[in-house]
């Protein structure tokens, strides 16, 4: 089977902010014309997303369900399609529920998108806070590719973010191993075992480490 080349790739920092990118071809190099499928309608309308020109892409996505005899197994993707124009338009929303037929429709023999939902699934709940919705995603999207070191780094996100910081850590590692060397989520670990050395205590005073430097500083 072809790896699907995912579209949307995210970067969750420790504040929640998500960035959104994607490349716009869907795979990798493959001639998927083979499989009988007009993959044009897909890229084109991936390409109008990137210029926001939302109508456009909104009429290239829908191709594939007015034409629905052609391409029945197409109609995952492009409801992924429209998931990502929703997400891109901060309509979240509506995001989740194309996210959700994408996953219903996700029947295409070759080019799964299954991971990629669940990846950009867990993103909008860790933004939400809803760290629990954010982890069962996350696992998901594991669960359908586990080389995936985004989706282990994230997971690990979502499990710092609700305070268990030995999945957190369990995460970072593999997530590493993957070739993801992102820092802010072993950055959030130290700072969560040591809140000392990053936030004043409770009666004011500077950290020990920090007066210590100070006075170095004077000298």
């Amino acid at each position: 089977m072809w790896k699907f080349i995912g579209i949307v790739q995210l970067f969750v920092f420790l504040t929640g902010t998500s960035v959104f990118a994607w490349n716009k071809m869907p795979y990798d190099g493959h001639d998927l014309s083979r499989e009988g499928d007009n993959w044009y309608h897909y890229e084109q309308g991936m390409r109008m997303v990137d210029a926001r020109n939302w109508e456009q892409a909104d009429n290239e996505f829908r191709y594939y369900l007015d034409h629905g005899a052609m391409h029945r197994r197409m109609w995952g993707i492009a409801y992924y399609g429209f998931a990502v124009m929703s997400q891109k338009k901060g309509e979240t929303n509506q995001a989740l529920e194309y996210y959700k037929l994408a996953i219903v429709e996700d029947k295409h023999p070759t080019v799964s998108v299954a991971d990629k939902v669940y990846q950009n699934l867990g993103a909008i709940y860790l933004k939400r806070k809803e760290y629990k919705s954010a982890i069962e995603n996350y696992l998901k999207a594991i669960g359908k590719d586990p080389k995936s070191g985004l989706s282990h780094y994230y997971l690990g996100m979502a499990y710092l973010k609700s305070g268990d910081l030995v999945n957190a850590e369990k995460e970072d590692l593999e997530a590493k191993k993957l070739g993801v060397n992102f820092t802010a989520l072993a950055e959030g670990i130290s700072e969560a075992k040591n809140p000392s050395l990053t936030k004043p205590s409770d009666d004011g005073e500077q950290p020990a480490k920090a007066k210590n430097k100070k006075k170095k500083a004077t000298k």
